[in-house]
């Protein structure tokens, strides 16, 4: 009777919808909270994400760009373990955090 249609598939359209969605990253630090800053660019305490560098970026580079901004106190290229090549983001950290949201035009 009623079991039938409710466990034709519904459940399966349910499942292959989320999977469009990517998981959620539990092992990202939780966001300041910051009001209007939620739409722009992930920061924290003078973090910056920096995204769309090509694999070859390496942190000299964004280090010297960035350094004209503020003393940075880490700069991170993330890279792919196998190859070792640049994922295309990074971060850097400035010790003033106020220099992010001037970046940002804050």
């Amino acid at each position: 009777g009623t079991d039938g249609p409710r466990d034709a598939g519904d459940g399966n359209a349910e499942s292959e919808h989320r999977s469009e969605h990517p998981p959620p990253q539990d092992n990202a630090p939780p966001q300041p909270n910051m009001g209007p800053a939620a739409s722009q660019p992930y920061t924290t305490a003078g973090k910056l994400f920096i995204g769309g560098i090509t694999g070859d970026t390496q942190e000299t580079d964004l280090k010297d760009y960035f350094q004209s901004f503020g003393t940075l106190t880490d700069v991170v290229v993330m890279r792919d373990k196998m190859t070792g090549r640049g994922r295309g983001f990074g971060f850097v950290t400035f010790e003033d955090a106020s220099v992010v949201e001037r970046i940002l035009g804050g």
